[in-house]
């Protein structure tokens, strides 16, 4: 090599890279594997929801990108372009990480393939005998695989770009050392400058648990509006329910839902000016989207105007449906026929309407729509008696408690009820206790009565022990009263509860003998019976004048008296699936603490045996015999 040679090499080294969008970078040089729908090279114009996820790809100020997007949307394609530019470009060390080690091979297995067709990388890829399935090692950088259910995949490596491929199926498996491998993944793009990317991907899962749409929600939450070829208003592309305006459209079959029938006659609706959009419209009006940020709109130029409710460097996008998807054999027809089949289908409705709603609509599946609403319960439940004041016709208190351990410590949702007359009662009073001697304390609280002298305390008190056995049993064992309990959906017996033992080795006579005197420790709780009492009240199937009523101050239920607490949504996190209770979410504690200080009155009262007696105590609550245990001050 001549010396002129060798010194163009040496400063054409030295030189800048030449700056190059990732969408640009992707269109030239990405050509889609064998095994994929289309063929040829990768197509913005198939895929026009992608470009501005690209461009933030190349944006310093941009450090995380969250995607929840429907099935096929593309979304594995994006990662492969961003990893493939990034390591042509302006190679790092990088990290991608699925669901499984099988999901993660599979992708990094395409990515072989797709980068073995790139000419920009082909120059620095090794030999195929010395490809690994776990990591992509490259003269110039590396990509490291990693899944969910392996902590170590995680760890003792930088990444400069870390991708979640469907992170709504990692499940967190965080234990007592390890945190959620998602929060892991992200810590591998601590320590680099700006350009550093953490992107996140998926299709959404069950509502109020699902990490993609938390993560949508907490960035700028940009939504993609297309304009109507008629009106040229811009509007989000949705599935629809046939009364409001927008949306996908069809014929019935002689008045009956048929999925053929759907595909056959389907069009969508401008929710605007109401009129048809067809299929072969379709192309020029995706390729006519804006993805446009919460807070923002889109005035009459096509531009958007406002500000972003949530700048930053959180760039978030979705739920991009189906509907925009371009490739072979999707149309609105089809989209109307998987609709329909989810709504008539006779086996596994629930599933098929679930699918739909996920990998269709890119929308979270709530899995118990209910009839209650939040603003309900004041109507149903409601009453004017201020927090802390126990009825005049309450006769004794009970305390309920949930517990929970977000850190070092325990966490309880404790709540206290008053009773009276034919199981009749009222929440007196509730909040959090951290820790057992704030807990201790709040058994303890004195409250006074309306219209009468003195104070009332609670006489007995019931502590879930489910989660944390041991730690409750010591809690509780020193402190008449105080019963740890257990829930038993069995419905081996037909009482609230029925008494146990908290030793489980001890021989069956001597454990029926114990129970026989009176000698137990424990309760087993009958999930069943009082979840349905407590959902009969909530959902109005008993009116304020029933005797056993339920009630709850107002204010309460209209704001947020204690902070933190949305004691409404508490209650409701529960609902019924055929035999079987369960949560909608995992914040309903004080729902569980409230069926407990109920099943805590019941066995003041023998079992409910005592209700009727309590008649004769109305005028005088301390009472004597029996009830003399009612401690007034």
């Amino acid at each position: 090599m001549s010396r002129h040679a060798l010194a163009a090499e040496v400063y054409d080294t030295l030189l800048p890279r030449p700056s190059v969008s990732t969408a640009e970078w992707a269109c030239r040089h990405i050509v889609l594997p064998q095994d994929s729908n289309l063929k040829g090279n990768f197509r913005l114009d198939l895929f026009p929801h992608a470009r501005e996820i690209l461009d933030c790809c190349d944006d310093p100020e941009i450090e995380e990108i969250t995607v929840q997007a429907a099935s096929r949307m593309g979304k594995t394609m994006l990662s492969i372009a961003f990893i493939g530019k990034t390591g042509a470009t302006d190679p790092h060390p990088m990290a991608f990480a699925d669901a499984d080690q099988k999901s993660t091979e599979r992708v990094l297995g395409r990515m072989w393939r797709t980068f073995a067709r790139c000419a920009p990388l082909a120059a620095v890829l090794p030999p195929e005998r010395r490809r690994r399935s776990d990591r992509l090692v490259f003269a110039t950088f590396t990509v490291e695989g990693a899944w969910a259910g392996s902590p170590a995949t995680a760890a003792d490596y930088p990444a400069y770009v870390v991708v979640l491929n469907e992170c709504d199926k990692m499940k967190p498996r965080s234990t007592d050392t390890e945190a959620d491998f998602r929060f892991l993944m992200f810590e591998r793009a601590k320590g680099f400058g700006p350009g550093a990317k953490v992107l996140e991907i998926s299709t959404p899962s069950l509502t109020d648990s699902s990490w993609i749409e938390t993560r949508r929600l907490a960035g700028d939450n940009r939504a993609r509006l297309v304009p109507c070829p008629h009106c040229n208003h811009f509007q989000e592309l949705v599935t629809g329910n046939g009364k409001t305006p927008g949306g996908v459209r069809f014929e019935r079959l002689n008045g009956r839902l048929d999925p053929q029938k759907a595909r056959e006659t389907a069009w969508y609706e401008c929710a605007k000016c109401r009129r048809k959009i067809e299929e072969h419209q379709r192309y020029e009006l995706l390729n006519s989207g804006l993805w446009v940020p919460e807070g923002c709109q889109v005035d009459k130029r096509g531009r958007i105007a406002g500000q972003p409710r949530r700048p930053g460097p959180h760039a978030s996008f979705g739920p991009l449906s189906t509907l925009h998807s371009l490739l072979p054999g999707i149309s609105i027809g089809r989209v109307a026929q998987e609709w329909v089949a989810a709504l008539t289908a006779r086996e596994n409705r629930r599933e098929r309407l679930r699918n739909f709603t996920n990998s269709w609509e890119a929308r979270t599946w709530n899995p118990a729509p209910t009839a209650t609403r939040p603003s309900d319960l004041a109507d149903r439940l409601g009453c004017e008696l201020p927090l802390g004041l126990v009825p005049d016709w309450g006769v004794f208190l009970t305390f309920g408690a949930d517990v929970g351990q977000p850190a070092d410590e325990y966490v309880f949702y404790w709540c206290v009820c008053a009773w009276g007359l034919f199981g009749r009662g009222h929440l007196v009073d509730y909040g959090l206790a951290w820790g057992k001697e704030q807990a201790a304390a709040a058994v303890r609280l004195p409250f006074s009565q309306q219209g009468r002298p003195g104070e009332l305390t609670c006489v007995e008190g019931a502590i879930d022990s489910s989660n944390f056995t041991d730690a409750i049993y010591q809690l509780c064992r020193p402190v008449a009263g105080w019963w740890p309990i257990k829930g038993s959906s069995q419905s081996g017996f037909p009482d609230w509860y029925r008494p146990s033992l908290q030793g489980s080795d001890l021989p069956a006579p001597e454990r029926a003998a114990r129970i026989k005197l009176g000698a137990y420790d424990l309760l087993e709780v009958n999930t069943h019976r009082s979840q349905s009492w407590l959902e009969d009240r909530l959902n109005g199937l008993l009116t304020p004048q029933e005797r056993d009523q339920f009630t709850i101050p107002r204010a309460a239920l209209i704001g947020e008296p204690r902070p933190g607490i949305d004691l409404p949504r508490q209650l409701l996190g529960d609902y019924r699936d055929g035999t079987k209770w369960v949560k909608r979410y995992d914040d309903q504690h004080l729902r569980d603490a409230l069926r407990y200080a109920r099943v805590a009155a019941e066995h003041y009262t023998k079992n409910g045996e005592r209700w009727s007696a309590l008649e004769s105590l109305q005028e005088t609550p301390a009472g004597n015999g029996w009830f003399a245990k009612q401690r007034r001050r």
